[in-house]
């Protein structure tokens, strides 16, 4: 009985002990489950992320290789309708305005300037008085000389008188005759002098620069005034002999003036006959008297000499001709698809440019949206 006691009991003691290592074990491991299930948890997100990443990139690509449903954007271009029209180009070459009347005018004698009668911008005619110059000097020599040929006159009639009462030798008579004579000169001499002292202009034309003022001292050296003629005025320009052939007497050409925004038509009418070997040009001159504009000397000019003209032909924009290294190309627009035409051109001016061969009247002309455009491909027309 005492064994069946204690080995009860020693049983119920196990029990127990069982009991409480159960309890233990029931309370730690929800914890270990939590962590191992929170683990698993962010493993899985991190799964679930990489293939959230892999299916867009499936469905972009998907997006891109299946085209059958998609609606493709056409390319846009600008069409024109060709037809045939005149052309011209022209070589251009810079001048000036110049003036064979285009003067200053110097004094014919040394002297203080005693009046100035013109101002700068002043029209004068030709003969018209400019200025004086001072000329008490050469007055007191006339009056000199002719008291001097006031005795001398005297002296001669004495001896004319005497020879003819043959009183006197002939050699007295003819010294008093030369006397008078030679002062007689002087008088001339100095009164054509005096007269120099009159600055008068030798043209027509208007005062463009009056240089001295009144009371100072001015010599043959020195300029007087400068007078210019500005309605009789021509453009000089220097061409390529390259032109040589081309450019005739007669032939329009035309004229603008880049600082004034004017154009005019002129006619040659003149050509020089000699290359100038340091430019390898020869002057060309186009009068501008008959345009009815006052144009100063020097004035800076674009003379415009026409090189080609066609009455009729087929021109399009010269940046729209293509080239695929091999040849020129353009392209035209035909039932709504682009079509390549291999084209020949012919002279080009301000980015137009005759086609000879390659396009005809009534082609749909792609002059914008060229670019990058392949046979075939069809296209968005805007006009």
């Amino acid at each position: 009985m005492r064994k069946q006691y204690t080995k009860n009991r020693t049983m119920k003691q196990l029990l127990a002990i069982a009991a409480i290592v159960t309890i233990v074990f029931s309370a730690c491991q929800p914890k270990d489950e939590l962590a191992q299930v929170t683990k698993e948890l962010e493993e899985k997100k991190k799964e679930l992320s990489k293939l959230k990443d892999v299916v867009r990139e499936l469905e972009i690509k998907k997006e891109t290789l299946d085209t059958t449903d998609a609606e493709v954007d056409k390319p846009i271009v600008y069409l024109t309708q060709l037809a045939k029209q005149p052309f011209e180009s022209f070589v251009e070459v810079h001048g000036v305005v110049e003036s064979d009347k285009n003067i200053v005018v110097m004094p014919e004698m040394s002297g203080m300037v005693t009046s100035i009668q013109v101002k700068d911008g002043s029209s004068v005619r030709k003969g018209q008085v400019l200025g004086r110059v001072d000329t008490e000097i050469v007055r007191n020599n006339i009056a000199e000389v002719e008291k001097r040929l006031e005795l001398a006159n005297q002296v001669f009639e004495k001896q004319k008188n005497l020879r003819a009462s043959n009183v006197g030798t002939e050699i007295q008579f003819l010294e008093a005759k030369n006397n008078k004579e030679s002062l007689e000169q002087s008088i001339k001499t100095l009164k054509a002098q005096m007269s120099k002292s009159v600055i008068t202009s030798p043209i027509d034309g208007k005062i463009d620069e009056v240089y001295p003022r009144v009371g100072e001292m001015i010599s043959p050296a020195q300029p007087f005034a400068r007078i210019i003629n500005t309605k009789d005025v021509y453009i000089n320009a220097d061409v390529s002999e390259a032109f040589f052939n081309r450019v005739q007497v007669g032939k329009i050409v035309r004229v603008r003036f880049p600082y004034q925004n004017d154009t005019i038509l002129v006619p040659i009418d003149y050509v020089g006959n000699f290359i100038n070997p340091n430019n390898r040009t020869f002057k060309v001159h186009a009068n501008l008297d008959k345009v009815g504009k006052s144009l100063p000397p020097n004035l800076l000019a674009v003379v415009q000499l026409q090189d080609a003209f066609e009455e009729s032909t087929i021109v399009v924009p010269t940046n729209a001709i293509q080239n695929d290294g091999k040849e020129d190309y353009a392209m035209v627009i035909v039932n709504g698809k682009a079509e390549k035409r291999v084209v020949k051109t012919g002279a080009s001016y301000k980015n137009n440019t005759v086609i000879n061969s390659g396009l005809a009247p009534g082609d749909q002309f792609v002059y914008k949206g060229y670019r990058g455009l392949t046979p075939g491909t069809e296209v968005e027309i805007k006009k």
